[in-house]
């Protein structure tokens, strides 16, 4: 539009010079000349005009040259209004069409927003289950430390103490040994010294020489082996390798 507005500018202005030129040059013009020129200036349309039809009128009224150009200008005028309120319009729309886009993606970004926020609050609360459990479970693992050593320690401690008592059972069991040894080589008169009197003819060694004296004296005429209660025709000496320090 404003290249075709520009180029009736320059027409215009050339048409004018050169009628200005006619006007001015001496000598009348006859009748054949002005019949021509209002001939030319009756093809003139506004239709011409726009198509950009080559070469000036070379005749005619000026004032209707003008006439017909201003009505080509108002056309194009109008055009370029109507134009431009379509080009109004369609921005309008556009940015109408934009602005319900941006609504609706922001109330889009608004409702994701909310879901990140529950689930960001559901994900706390969560966190704040799992580091209360976790703590309750540090607590369960530091007693159930603690008792654990209480444990060992217990279980040393009772080690220890079964060692010892297995070695006073074998102590004990040594010397119940040696007194059972030495209860067969006893005196079972004074339980100290070693036997040495032989009981006839059963031959248990019950007493030591001094029980068997006792023994003798208080039963003279009634002696009975201690050991299996039988009688007793004699009692002898023997020796049997045992002292009283065994």
């Amino acid at each position: 539009m404003y290249t075709i507005l520009k180029d009736l500018a320059q027409k215009r202005k050339q048409w004018e010079e050169m009628y200005e030129a006619d006007e001015a040059a001496p000598g009348a013009v006859n009748s054949e000349t002005n019949q021509s020129r209002t001939n030319k200036v009756a093809l003139i349309t506004p239709q011409s005009i726009a198509i950009g039809a080559s070469g000036p009128p070379v005749g005619g009224d000026i004032s209707a040259i003008k006439e017909v150009l201003d009505d080509g200008v108002k056309n194009i005028r109008n055009t370029i209004e109507h134009a431009g309120k379509d080009i109004v319009d369609h921005v309008l729309s556009i940015q109408t069409m934009q602005d319900h886009e941006r609504d609706r993606r922001e109330e889009k970004l608004i409702q994701e927003n909310q879901q990140l926020r529950v689930s960001i609050g559901e994900v706390r609360e969560q966190y704040k289950l799992c580091r209360i459990d976790n703590q309750e479970l540090n607590g369960r693992n530091f007693d159930l430390g603690i008792a654990n050593r209480n444990l060992k320690d217990e279980n040393r401690a009772l080690r220890d103490n079964m060692i010892t008592l297995q070695d006073q059972l074998l102590r004990s069991q040594a010397q119940v040994t040696i007194l059972q040894d030495r209860r067969i080589h006893v005196c079972v008169g004074c339980y100290r010294e070693p036997v040495n009197q032989i009981a006839r003819p059963c031959n248990h060694i019950p007493f030591c020489q001094i029980c068997l004296q006792t023994y003798v004296d208080s039963s003279p005429n009634n002696q009975r082996c201690p050991v299996c209660r039988g009688g007793v025709t004699t009692w002898e000496t023997v020796f049997l390798g045992m002292t009283n320090n065994e």
